[in-house]
């Protein structure tokens, strides 16, 4: 996707952030599925580490979502997997803008 992602919250595309998201972690690579740790990262992460969680979130909700459209996999593993990635990736989000703009973390999207 070449299209930034402003409407999500990021000023980039995909392309972008993921270049990005290995540069400031120093990875080679990451693995969309692997195992990471969003609550510890959130509580105790770098800014660079919290947007670099968020994305790979927001990039597992546009997965499950179309495996969801498509009909792939069980729809009761992929509609709780958006559910949880959706969650945290707004809530990274939030922290990452507290984090830019030295600012308490504020979850204007819970009731």
């Amino acid at each position: 996707m070449t299209t930034p992602n402003v409407s999500d919250g990021f000023a980039f595309n995909n392309i972008q952030l993921s270049g990005l998201i290995c540069a400031l972690m120093k990875w080679e690579e990451f693995d969309l599925l692997g195992m990471y740790n969003f609550a510890e990262v959130f509580v105790t992460g770098s800014k660079e580490s919290v947007q670099a969680l968020c994305f790979i979130a927001y990039l597992r909700v546009h997965l499950f979502r179309n495996a969801i459209s498509r009909n792939v996999g069980p729809e009761e593993y992929n509609v709780y997997a958006v559910t949880v990635h959706e969650y945290w990736h707004k809530k990274l989000l939030d922290k990452f803008h507290a984090l830019v703009h030295d600012a308490p973390v504020t979850h204007n999207w819970l009731n």
